[in-house]
């Protein structure tokens, strides 16, 4: 294969923004991208049809059906993953039209509380929902309407630490409302994806997409996001693309698995001290395996795309860069 030719005009090259395919650095990583696209909604479309099959049965192979296919785009600060991902997302638009709605991109460092952002994509989903209910039959309209009703009702579990320290004085009032939120935080992830299903419905399309940008730049929060995402965001109706930097998510999941068992720890080491004392090097093991782990379930390894800096590109006789730039 000869070198790849791309121009770059920097009059429109300052600011993160969707390219056309040719304008790209990225021509393969995008090609890789789009065929990882297409293999996660065969994947969806067929978790949808097994999970169709599996309705009424066991409450355990319910819970086996929970889906995480989210797509990762990874690479350093200032590489270009944000038109990367705006570009993908024009790509996905172009060849997907009547498959797939694409919502907005999300920047959770614009979201003041991490139990906002499920909130922020119900919203955006809402909104565009709004204008064609009015137009669609009434039986959509009635699943839509009680799939939202459903929805609002359980989101109270996102604050359900506020308001149970408030209750905590009234041990029975207390058990009650514990109660109710297991129930209502278990019920959660399945009303969302009722709900996206009966939206989609209404748009006439078969999936969500969700571009994620910038996770990784919410120091104190990002794991939360990450959380939200793994607990109600693992359904068949919503494609999740991410982007950052995966040493920065490493560094955000590690240091929250770190506070969780130090935490544990402390309150244990008056008890077994000279056990405790020597676990050092077992627990940083430990923390190095469940933030593989857990990012591994997160974003597959197959769906991982990764940029490399335009300098490697060059070096390796990969593309070849035509500058244009006039005042």
């Amino acid at each position: 294969m000869g070198v790849e030719k791309i121009t770059v005009d920097l009059r429109t090259s300052l600011s993160a923004r969707a390219f056309k395919k040719k304008e790209s650095f990225y021509k393969k990583e995008l090609e890789d991208a789009l065929k990882k696209f297409e293999a996660t909604l065969s994947t969806m479309e067929e978790h949808a049809r097994v999970s169709q099959n599996g309705k009424g049965k066991s409450p355990w192979k319910k819970n086996a059906l929970h889906i995480h296919e989210a797509i990762g785009i990874f690479g350093e600060r200032g590489i270009g993953k944000t038109s990367f991902l705006l570009t993908l997302c024009q790509e996905i638009e172009e060849k997907k039209e009547k498959e797939v709605c694409i919502l907005p991109v999300v920047d959770p460092t614009l979201i003041e509380r991490a139990e906002l952002f499920l909130v922020t994509v119900i919203s955006r989903i809402y909104d565009l929902i709004s204008d064609k209910i009015k137009n669609c039959d009434l039986e959509k309209r009635k699943r839509f309407n009680q799939a939202f009703s459903e929805l609002a009702k359980s989101l109270r579990v996102l604050q359900r630490d506020s308001y149970l320290k408030e209750l905590a004085g009234d041990p029975e009032i207390f058990a009650i409302e514990a109660l109710k939120d297991a129930k209502s935080g278990a019920k959660l992830a399945e009303y969302f994806h009722v709900f996206c299903e009966t939206a989609l419905e209404i748009l006439n399309k078969k999936f969500f997409v969700l571009p994620i940008d910038d996770i990784d730049m919410m120091l104190s929060r990002g794991k939360e996001i990450l959380e939200t995402i793994r607990k109600y965001f693992a359904n068949d109706k919503i494609v999740i693309i991410l982007s950052g930097h995966l040493p920065l998510y490493r560094i955000l999941v590690k240091t929250a698995f770190f506070k969780q068992l130090l935490e544990t720890r402390e309150k244990m080491v008056d008890k077994i001290p000279d056990v405790l004392s020597k676990e050092k090097d077992e627990i940083y093991h430990l923390v190095e395996d469940l933030t593989n782990q857990y990012l591994l379930k997160l974003i597959p390894h197959y769906n991982r795309i990764f940029l490399f800096g335009i300098n490697k590109k060059i070096w390796e006789k990969k593309i070849d860069i035509e500058i244009e730039f006039s005042f």
